[in-house]
């Protein structure tokens, strides 16, 4: 539902259990959700996401937000301590099915074999990103391909690079179009009027992790 402005919900972890009481508030455009006696404060602005946890949870946590271990070697980290390279693998072990993802492309993006000889070769691809705009659901895709490095290689000397992203509302037939597409081929949008510019690390090339 629409946060408008404070509300709080009891939950209840157990039968016979003391309800925890978490405050879901809004302050313009950020949406928060506080869970004080757990020492948990999530908030949003529809685009991004920041996380404070109590010093409590030190080392005993894991997900997209990091180990919050102190150790910046080990932050891509699937739940089962698996090391990723690619962000888009990582957010897929932790993703939650939902009809406007297309989970399967991925996985089987993630989990494709190659040959030894050109594993760690760089691939162009399109770049794919979800963002809620002025309360819409929308797809973006990079309007050229963007270099990037195969899941199991890591990326070396990558630059920080402008790429334009065109958006599309996610329930359009042209949005799932051009999603089904993007799994197939790299694809050209260039007659797309961009929408916005996100900042992507572009490695020079790719290495054995």
């Amino acid at each position: 539902r629409q946060v408008r402005e404070e509300s709080s919900i009891a939950i209840r972890e157990s039968a016979g259990s003391i309800p925890s009481t978490i405050k879901v508030s809004r302050s313009q455009r950020i949406v928060s959700v506080l869970a004080s006696q757990k020492g948990v404060r999530v908030s949003s602005d529809g685009r991004k996401v920041s996380l404070k946890i109590s010093p409590f949870y030190y080392s005993h946590v894991c997900g997209l937000c990091g180990n919050f271990d102190g150790k910046q070697g080990n932050e891509f980290q699937s739940p089962s301590r698996t090391d990723r390279s690619d962000s888009s693998c990582l957010v897929l072990d932790y993703l939650v099915p939902d009809s406007k993802c297309d989970s399967q492309s991925i996985r089987k993006e993630c989990q494709q074999p190659q040959s030894s000889s050109s594993r760690c070769q760089l691939e162009s691809k399109t770049i794919r990103r979800t963002r809620l705009h002025k309360g819409e659901s929308q797809l973006c895709l990079s309007q050229e391909p963007v270099k990037s490095c195969p899941s199991q290689c890591k990326p070396v000397d990558p630059k920080s690079t402008p790429v334009r992203m065109a958006c599309f509302p996610h329930d359009s037939a042209k949005a799932k179009e051009l999603e089904r597409d993007s799994f197939k081929r790299p694809l050209d949008l260039m007659a797309q009027q961009a929408d916005y510019t996100e900042y992507v690390q572009v490695p020079r090339s790719c290495g054995e992790m």
